[in-house]
């Protein structure tokens, strides 16, 4: 009976390969897709090594040393261990941040890291890394410390009040949606002041609509339809009670009554 069922098997198997195309038997394996260098896995290992690289303990400079290897590649261990005072206050980053970023080719970048320690302190790290052929990262050479950029000198945008027959009414409108957004009410209260089709995210609780200011046209506005104006506003912070002074800039669109159709920054639902 065992014979018989091995016979069958293979009876049943051999047409089976026989019926079946040739070319459809194993499908060729796909190609992976080239990605883009430097990318986004790239500058988070630099973020990386620009945090334990100035995040320094001078109680414990060999666990730091050890550390600070893990990022390296070979030949470089002994040249990269910052030397710490025996006693000291040491650095502690919390805060890092790619501002800026040099492809090399060969699968090689420099990433210039804006960090932030715990006291407040600034510093900026340029951090060469490269990616081997098998898809490692490492830094590939001494980091150096670089300057921020530099203050910018551009004029202040001249804005322009909102005038015209409509202005009273686009007044009303921003400034009732904005005490309703700024303040996290829910769906059911914004609706009514929004575009059909326009959905935004609910702004967290915690905040309060002190003042709205003047109503302009927004000097830079992004594409679409409708009006862009920039509305200044004082904005209070009731976990620190801290007062802000803001500026939102909203597109309204006219239908049988003016609507907000987008707040410029903010997430769409």
């Amino acid at each position: 009976m065992v014979f018989w069922a091995v016979v069958g098997l293979v009876l049943v198997r051999g047409v089976g390969s026989i019926l079946i195309d040739p070319t459809a038997r194993r499908a060729p394996p796909a190609e992976h897709a080239a990605t883009a260098w430097p990318d986004a896995e790239a500058r988070a290992f630099a973020e990386r090594f620009a945090s334990t690289y100035l995040d320094v303990a001078p109680k414990r400079p060999r666990a730091h040393q050890r550390q600070v290897a893990s990022f390296l590649t070979e030949g470089l261990s002994d040249q990269a261990a910052a030397v710490l005072p025996p006693r000291g206050p040491g650095a502690r980053v919390a805060l890092a941040t790619v501002a800026r970023e040099v492809p090399l080719g060969g699968s090689r970048a420099r990433f210039t890291v804006a960090t932030t320690s715990t006291t407040g302190t600034v510093r900026y790290l340029t951090v060469p890394v490269a990616r081997d052929p098998t898809g490692g990262l490492s830094v590939d050479g001494l980091p150096s410390l670089a300057p921020p950029p530099a203050k910018g000198t551009t004029p202040v945008a001249e804005s322009t009040a909102l005038s015209g027959p409509d202005a009273p009414a686009i007044r009303d409108v921003v400034g009732r949606f904005l005490s309703a957004y700024v303040s996290g009410r829910g769906p059911s209260t914004l609706s009514y002041f929004l575009a059909p089709g326009t959905r935004l995210v609910q702004m967290p609780p915690g905040l309060n609509l002190l003042s709205v200011g003047q109503v302009s046209r927004d000097p830079h506005p992004e594409s679409g339809a409708g009006v862009a104006v920039a509305v200044a506003v004082r904005v209070k912070d009731l976990a620190t009670g801290a007062t802000y002074p803001l500026s939102y800039r909203l597109r309204v669109v006219r239908r049988d009554r003016w609507y907000v159709s987008s707040v410029a920054g903010g997430p769409s639902a």
